[in-house]
């Protein structure tokens, strides 16, 4: 058996100080213009299409794959064809996520009414249930609040050795 036929038996890769591949920079996409992108996605046979967005977004996917997959012990990475199609699902499955679009929304508004209503009672109850004082001092000048336990607005105090509670509101 030659030491070729042995570096190329199925299932072992061999690797020359040539062929060592290494991670890929991140790029500052701001400072290029669209053709550039473009290139960089051509440069390792991936799509050009979409809006410079998508071109950004496409190729920040395949420097994070690209590198993660380097990090991996040479024999469990991932071919650049595996790549690419992990790319292409995370584009799909990405393109999926998109926003409903309401092509009417007087009409959304009539027929979520009821449950927008809901909501907005409940959580008017929730915030008059949190802020609700308790008992407040029935004189009517203000008592005088020592430096050393000055409440913070909107936080309650009580004080010390009594039941008075002090409320600041704006």
């Amino acid at each position: 058996m030659t030491t070729r036929s042995v570096l190329t038996r199925p299932g072992h890769r061999h690797h020359s100080d040539s062929d060592e591949e290494s991670p890929l920079p991140k790029v500052s996409y701001a400072t290029l213009k669209e053709r550039q992108i473009k290139e960089l996605l051509q440069e390792h046979n991936l799509p050009v299409t979409g809006d410079r967005n998508q071109l950004e977004q496409r190729h920040q996917r395949w420097v994070m794959l690209y590198n993660a997959n380097l990090d991996r012990s040479v024999a469990n990475r991932k071919t650049k064809a595996a790549l690419r199609a992990e790319l292409k699902k995370w584009e799909e499955t990405m393109s999926k996520r998109k926003k409903a679009v309401i092509p009417d929304a007087k009409q959304h508004v009539k027929q979520h009414k009821s449950e927008f209503d809901r909501l907005v009672n409940l959580a008017r109850g929730s915030k008059q249930a949190s802020s609700s004082p308790g008992p407040v001092p029935a004189s009517d000048s203000p008592q005088p609040v020592s430096p050393s336990r000055t409440p913070i607005p909107g936080q309650h105090s009580t004080s010390e050795g009594s039941d008075e509670i002090i409320v600041i509101d704006k």
